[in-house]
């Protein structure tokens, strides 16, 4: 799933949005810069665990990305 990545550089923040096969947005969230490269690392993570198991797909939220959760409870 891709992360499409918009930033505000006078403002320090960066959309972060996640989109699916076809090009829709499934999720967006605002993020402080300085985020950008961990939230990366996760997502990078996701992929090597995901070739690691043998997953058949890869699904994360930008919920699990950003905050390391699975959304609300």
């Amino acid at each position: 799933m891709p992360l499409e990545f918009s930033e505000q550089p006078e403002t320090g923040l960066v959309a972060v949005t996640l989109t699916d096969g076809d090009g829709t947005v499934l999720q967006t969230r605002v993020v402080a810069a300085d985020e950008i490269s961990r939230i990366a690392a996760r997502a990078r993570a996701a992929v090597e665990r995901s070739e690691r198991t043998g997953e058949p797909g890869l699904y994360v939220t930008l919920d699990e990305l950003i905050d390391g959760t699975s959304g609300p409870s």
